[in-house]
């Protein structure tokens, strides 16, 4: 078993300031995933262990359930490589066999939706709940839409020349702009699919968020870079982040079995 700890970052005030602790009320005990995948929603947390194909929801009343598995089930998983979220929408995205897995925010099975073989091993999902895929068989994004579910090319990244390798992190902000992780650069998308801006990676980022109109990344070290100054702020935290979300001011940092969150709302 597993204990699930929620804890919260204070950072040096140099990017980001925090008055007070926050008061959360999400206290879970008997963790049966080992989580690299973390979203959050108005109901909860879900948790993604592509290892071993589970998924478990934390929901705000302290409810706790457990779906995916080795199987042939409507809920079973053959390569989920990340799970998103949307209003009171969750998704899996199996990346080997194109289809997306959609859940109820608690986490009940709905249904399966098949999608062309593209192969996704990147993904994420912006503030209209459309959902983006990256082919590194096509070194292209698509975007399913949100209620006709059929994929079309959004980006096509292989007209540019960012890097031989493929993206290492795709993140959607609130307005609709879409930032690309590479081993050596960030690259910035408008929310119509135009080129905005490219920053060069000068450590190796592994993650990227939005605030306001300023773009910050988070590198192996565990430090957060404001990518337009430069300045940047060390995370008290000494193991390695597998994954980040933010659904609103709070960014949740999830690290083996605890989940920290930085309140980046504040100034």
């Amino acid at each position: 078993m597993r204990n699930l700890i929620i804890l919260v970052v204070v950072l040096a005030n140099l990017l980001f300031s925090q008055n007070e602790l926050l008061n959360l009320k999400l206290q879970f005990n008997d963790v049966e995933v080992a989580a690299n995948k973390i979203c959050v929603n108005n109901a909860g947390i879900y948790l993604l262990d592509t290892d071993n194909r589970q998924v478990a929801f934390f929901g705000n009343d302290n409810s706790i359930k457990y779906s995916g598995g080795y199987g042939t089930t409507g809920d079973a998983f053959i390569d989920p490589i990340d799970i998103l979220s949307s209003k009171l929408n969750v998704w899996i995205v199996d990346g080997t066999e194109n289809k997306l897995i959609a859940f109820d925010h608690k986490l009940n099975y709905l249904e399966t939706i098949g999608f062309s073989d593209i192969y996704p091993s990147a993904t994420t999902i912006d503030d209209w709940g459309n959902i983006l895929l990256y082919s590194e068989l096509e070194d292209k994004i698509y975007k399913i839409d949100n209620t006709t579910f059929e994929l079309n090319q959004f980006i096509d990244l292989s007209i540019y020349n960012f890097s031989r390798l493929s993206p290492k992190y795709l993140y959607s902000a609130k307005d609709g702009s879409i930032g690309v992780v590479y081993e050596q650069s960030v690259v910035i998308f408008n929310r119509l699919g135009q080129l905005e801006k490219s920053f060069p990676a000068n450590s190796d980022y592994n993650f990227i968020f939005k605030k306001g109109v300023e773009w910050f990344a988070i590198d192996q070290f565990n430090f957060i870079i404001n990518l337009i100054s430069g300045k940047k702020d060390k995370i008290a935290i000494e193991k390695t982040i597998m994954d980040i979300h933010q659904p609103d001011n709070l960014l949740y940092l999830l690290i083996e079995d605890q989940i920290y969150t930085i309140n980046v709302g504040l100034e």
